[in-house]
């Protein structure tokens, strides 16, 4: 909240701490000017009122004014335009029907508030330091709403511990458009206090580094007045930043209309215990794809599916979005079906689910292609833990390091240094392999000065494995890229990515005719199989809802994915049905199916103004028709073409529904709440990995709550400074400092950039 008055001036300093449960005890009871509710977020940088009881000074350099509260002295000759004064006017000019002076008012709330009566007739106290709005006893008179408001009022501890310490403003250069102009900046320590909690939850700080003697004198380097930040300070502000952006977003989680879910459990080897991460993915009504994560709760044992599902339930209510729930996504733990199951029944209490819950339930797809992918690299394990001996015999020593990298600079090799890979990512296994071909000039060469590096030393026909190896698994790490994405729609890109994952293990010569990959793709195909030889109801009404694929695309790629032509045509029919009967659900609770019956004034135009009435008739006329037609949206979509789109050109399917949502709009719902689903855990795995950094050996001893306002306060923040990494997390790698580009060399005609974070 904000007060629009050019002789307000921002709070400069924030000394005490405040308690934060009676800050948001005394946001629950106030009222604003403006009607509105107050966020604890722009507690730290609103404007306020000065009060009325202020001193003028004006600064000759450079014209501007600051107002101070005037403060109770023992002076005699003071003025009576102050508060106090007036007020002791006031009672004396006051008498009694028997003569005697009325009582005087000895109470701060009297000279710091006013008693304000509003339109309707009541009264009300008014802050002269915020303006706030509490409520006026008439019956007891009492002022204890007053005392308490007080004693929180942020505003009138910045101004009154601001009247004991000096100002300090300086004049600032400002370049813009060519031309220089000066200002006044005056330094805001409660700004500075703010940023600071941003920065300590965004870059996942301890709170101790505020403490830190370097940094307090490069800070006073830069400002000489700087006061410094204890770690209880800023520990506070991080709670409030907190408190606040969750009060915030369950307000704007209350606006919007599904929303999907992530969920995972964590063992923290620091602290031996576990944590349950929810994360919240929704789109808004400006069309923009948002991804938070709302919880990150330790979860006693035992993790059954009975006590996943009890704290799923406690979140969701917590959030007020149990009833908005479309989709959850979860990893292929035994455990998590189960735990689906009953949550299932539980929603089947309350509401039923779309298609009998078919798009409840999303399995991790990245998941499955590494479940794919690892039971094919057993298939070659011979060559690849000959590479992986060797790389482990490099990495061991410095010296060898250094040997090698001398070899790669005289062949003026570029690229980063041999890998070791972590034997259950596979990706990473296909990094140490991309990366051991890459430098396999540097082998044997490196042999001939080290003897017992030998035995490491792959031959011509492991090396050609190894070739068609990475070639062949470079498809599975850009379809595993492109379906972990966070930022954008997953669930419309899934089928056609299957679809190249179907073509390659079905002809693996494509790649090469090498025994090893041909064993290699046989026994990925069987587990494939396994997941994929039914329809997935839910990547396939992704698709559709592309304009790019529509449903014409699903009658080109059903035959590739089922070559049995009545299994085929089956899938086809039966995603038809499902389509309709939930484009029927939407138009039931979106559409418009009651014409508007016009009113005798809009029967009786004025004179001269016929065609009025015509057009308005004949508008009313197609509101009846599209309400009537409850396919209205579909079949107009279906109609049209699909929409063509250079190869190269990027395509933001959000945006094209945006700008077609008035052309479809029932339709658009639909496509909101489907394209919402993401077809994989990765955010879960990234709020994973961000907990294993934060619960480090020096700070295992933090209290479970402390981690969650940490975890979902720092990804709240980068959200709000729009940090977002260079590539897109997988769960199929640890996370790596940059990202990587692969290089097979020009003989295979290859270059990936493939993401391995």
């Amino acid at each position: 909240m904000s007060f629009q008055d050019s002789s307000l001036t921002p709070p400069t300093m924030v000394d005490d701490l405040i308690d934060i449960e009676l800050l948001l005890g005394d946001i629950g009871e106030e009222e604003t000017t403006d009607g509105g509710n107050l966020e604890i977020g722009e507690l730290m940088d609103m404007e306020v009122p000065v009060p009325s009881d202020t001193t003028t000074q004006t600064n000759p350099t450079d014209n501007t004014t600051t107002q101070t509260p005037t403060q109770n002295t023992t002076n005699t000759n003071t003025d009576a335009s102050t508060p106090q004064v007036a007020q002791a006017q006031s009672s004396q000019s006051q008498r009694n029907a028997d003569g005697r002076a009325p009582r005087p008012k000895k109470s701060a709330v009297h000279s710091e508030m006013v008693l304000i009566v509003g339109p309707d007739g009541i009264k009300k106290w008014k802050c002269r330091w915020c303006g706030k709005l509490y409520t006026y006893d008439s019956k007891w008179k009492s002022t204890s709403n007053g005392k308490k408001h007080l004693d929180a009022c942020i505003q009138r501890r910045l101004r009154l511990k601001g009247n004991n310490e000096k100002e300090f403003a300086q004049s600032r250069l400002n370049i813009g458009d060519n031309t220089p102009s000066l200002a006044t900046w005056t330094y805001n320590h409660a700004r500075v206090r703010e940023i600071a909690a941003h920065m300590i939850l965004g870059h996942e700080f301890p709170f101790s580094v505020m403490e830190g003697v370097i940094f307090n004198e490069f800070l006073k380097e830069i400002y000489p007045w700087y006061k410094k930040i204890t770690r209880q300070q800023v520990k506070f502000d991080c709670e409030t930043f907190y408190e606040a952006e969750r009060i915030k977003m369950k307000r704007s989680m209350a606006l919007i209309n599904r929303v999907s879910l992530t969920t995972d459990l964590w063992w923290s080897g620091e602290q031996r215990i576990g944590y349950m991460t929810v994360t919240g993915h929704f789109i808004d009504s400006k069309w923009q794809l948002h991804k938070r994560v709302l919880s990150f709760k330790n979860v006693p044992p035992p993790h059954s599916g009975e006590v996943l599902c009890r704290e799923l339930i406690k979140v969701m209510d917590d959030w007020g979005i149990r009833d908005k729930v479309a989709s959850i996504s979860v990893d292929n733990a035994s455990a998590n079906d189960n735990f689906i199951a009953r949550l299932k029944r539980d929603y089947s209490g309350r509401r039923n689910l779309p298609l009998g819950g078919k798009l409840f339930h999303v399995r991790c797809c990245a998941h499955i292609l590494n479940l794919l992918v690892q039971d094919g690299l057993d298939m070659i394990k011979v060559s690849v833990d000959k590479i992986r001996n060797g790389v482990k015999y490099l990495l061991n020593s410095e010296t060898r390091c250094k040997s090698f990298k001398k070899i790669v600079d005289e062949l003026q090799l570029e690229g980063r240094m041999q890998v070791l890979d972590t034997k259950t990512r596979w990706n990473s296994t296909w990094l140490m392999l991309s990366t051991a071909y890459h430098y396999r000039e540097v082998w044997p060469r490196y042999a001939e000065e080290n003897g017992a590096f030998l035995s490491f030393l792959p031959d011509a026909n492991d090396w050609e494995d190894v070739h068609d190896i990475c070639k062949f698994l470079e498809v599975f790490a850009d379809v595993t890229s492109i379906i972990s994405g966070t930022s954008y729609p997953t669930a419309n890109l899934f089928l056609f990515e299957l679809y190249r994952v179907k073509v390659l293990l079905d002809n693996p010569s494509r790649i090469s005719h090498n025994p090893q990959l041909q064993a290699l793709a046989s026994e990925m195909k069987l587990k494939y199989d396994k997941y994929w030889s039914e329809s997935n109801t839910l990547i396939s009404i992704g698709a559709v809802l592309d304009p790019r694929y529509k449903m014409i695309f699903i009658k080109w790629v059903y035959p590739f994915l089922y070559p049995n032509p009545t299994q085929s045509d089956t899938y086809q029919q039966q995603l038809s049905e499902n389509l309709s009967t939930l484009f029927q659900l939407y138009q039931d609770s979106y559409g418009t199916n009651d014409a508007t019956t016009p009113t005798a004034a809009s029967e009786s135009p004025e004179v001269g103004s016929t065609s009025g009435l015509g057009r308005r008739n004949f508008e009313m006329f197609l509101e009846t028709v599209a309400g009537n037609n409850s396919k209205y949206d579909l079949e107009l979509y279906f109609e049209e073409p699909p929409l063509k789109v250079p190869p190269n050109a990027k395509f933001d399917v959000l945006t094209w529904w945006m700008g077609n949502e008035a052309k479809y709009p029932v339709l658009s719902k639909l496509a909101k709440d489907i394209l919402t689903v993401p077809v994989t855990t990765v955010a879960s795995e990234a709020t994973f990995s961000a907990g294993k950094r934060i619960i480090d050996p020096k700070r295992s001893s933090m209290k479970t709550k402390t981690v969650e306002m940490v975890l979902c306060g720092g990804d709240w923040v980068k959200e709000k400074y729009g940090i977002k990494k260079g590539c897109t997390a997988s769960i199929l790698e640890e996370p790596q400092d940059e990202p990587l580009t692969y290089h097979f060399g020009e003989d295979l005609g290859v270059s990936s950039t493939a993401a391995a974070t």
